[in-house]
C-alpha cells in the first residue's frame, strides 16, 4: 500500500517469502494430522478419547522491508553535500517510530560510507576502489559530495554450450590431450610394467559423474577395469588351498574410479585434429587440464596439494 508518508510506505513490504511457507507449513502438518484422527475414529468410534490431533507450531511474524522507495529517494540526492542530505533524512523519513529508525539506521544510513571505507560489496578484482557487488552501495567523496560506486555484477554460473560430450568421452578411450609447444599429443595412463609385478590396465573415459560428496557434471572422470577374484569354498565355507595358494574360479569385474599418471605418447593425426577442431573451446579447455602439459608453466596451486 502506497501512501505520501514515505517513512511509512518503505517499511510496509508485508511477510517475508519464508515466513509464509512456514505459516502454511504448520497448518498443512495440522490439517494432516485433523484427517489421520477422523480416518481412526472411523475404524473404531468407540476409541475417541485414545486419538490426538497434534497442535500446530507456533510461527512468529517476519515482516519484510520495501527498500525501493528508500533508495530512490537517496540516489536523487546524489551530487548534493552530505551533510544536506543527512539532515533531511529526519524531516523525511519519521524516526520517532522502531519501524523508521529501522529503516534509517539499518538500511539508509549503513548504505553511505562517511568515513572510513569498509567496503561491504567491494569488487576487489579492480583497481577502481569506487566499484561494488551491490547496486545500493552508496560513498561520501573527500569534498563531502554523496556519491554512488559503480555496479558490478557477480559472476553467475554460465551453462557449457551445447555438445554431445558422450562423443569427447568415446573419442578419448581413457586417453587425454595435450599441448606441447603449438602441437597436441595423446598421453596415456602410465601403468606399472608387467616385468615388475605391475598390471596393464584397461581404461575408459566418462563426462561427468560423482566424485566423492560433490557431483561435477562438466569434467571428465577415469575408470579402470578391476578384476577381482572369486575363490573356491569347501563346505564349511571356508577358502580352499592349494600348494599354499588360494584357489580362484572366476573374476568379478567392476569399473573403479581413479586418476591416472599420464605419459606422452604420439601426435593426434589428420583425422583427430579435424574431430579436435570441432569441439567448442570449453569442452577443449576441460580436456587439455587434464594433461600434466596444462598450463606451461603449472597453474599456482593455492591450496597446498602440491
Amino acid at each position: 500500500m502506497g501512501t505520501k508518508n514515505l517513512a511509512r510506505t518503505a517499511i510496509e513490504g508485508g511477510r517475508t517469502g519464508s515466513n509464509k511457507w512456514e505459516r502454511r507449513d504448520s497448518h498443512n502438518a495440522e490439517r494432516a494430522s485433523a484427517r489421520d484422527y477422523c480416518n481412526k475414529v472411523k475404524l473404531d468410534p468407540e476409541a475417541y478419547e485414545d486419538f490426538d490431533i497434534e497442535e500446530k507450531d507456533h510461527v512468529r511474524k517476519e515482516f519484510n522491508d520495501k527498500l525501493g522507495p528508500m533508495y530512490r529517494w537517496l540516489e536523487r540526492q546524489l551530487g548534493r553535500p552530505w551533510d544536506e542530505v543527512h539532515s533531511e533524512v529526519t524531516k523525511t523519513f519519521d524516526t520517532r517510530t522502531t519501524a523508521g529508525r529501522h529503516i534509517v539506521n539499518d538500511h539508509l544510513l549503513s548504505s553511505v560510507e562517511v568515513t572510513e571505507p569498509v567496503y561491504r560489496y567491494y569488487y576487489r578484482h579492480t583497481d577502481d576502489p569506487n566499484t561494488s557487488y551491490s547496486k545500493h552501495d552508496f560513498y561520501v567523496d573527500d569534498n563531502g559530495i554523496l556519491c554512488k560506486r559503480k555496479y558490478i555484477p557477480r559472476r553467475y554460473y554460465v551453462r557449457p554450450p551445447p555438445f554431445n560430450t558422450q562423443r569427447i568421452a568415446n573419442w578419448l578411450s581413457g586417453r587425454v590431450v595435450g599441448q606441447v609447444g603449438n602441437k597436441f599429443f595423446w598421453f596415456v595412463p602410465a601403468d606399472k610394467n608387467k616385468k615388475y609385478g605391475g598390471v596393464t590396465r584397461t581404461w575408459i573415459t566418462q563426462w561427468g559423474g560423482e566424485r566423492g560428496y560433490y557431483s561435477n557434471r562438466y569434467s571428465l572422470h577415469f575408470y579402470y577395469l578391476h578384476r577381482s577374484p572369486i575363490y573356491k569354498y569347501d563346505e564349511e565355507r571356508h577358502i580352499v588351498y592349494q600348494d599354499g595358494k588360494p584357489v580362484i574360479v572366476d573374476y568379478k569385474e567392476t569399473w573403479q574410479d581413479s586418476t591416472p599418471t599420464f605419459r606422452q605418447d604420439r601426435k593426434l593425426n589428420d583425422k583427430e585434429l579435424a574431430f579436435w577442431n570441432t569441439i567448442p573451446e570449453y569442452y577443449q579447455t576441460k580436456v587439455l587440464e587434464r594433461s600434466p602439459t596444462y598450463p606451461e608453466p603449472p597453474k599456482t596451486d593455492y591450496y597446498g596439494y602440491y
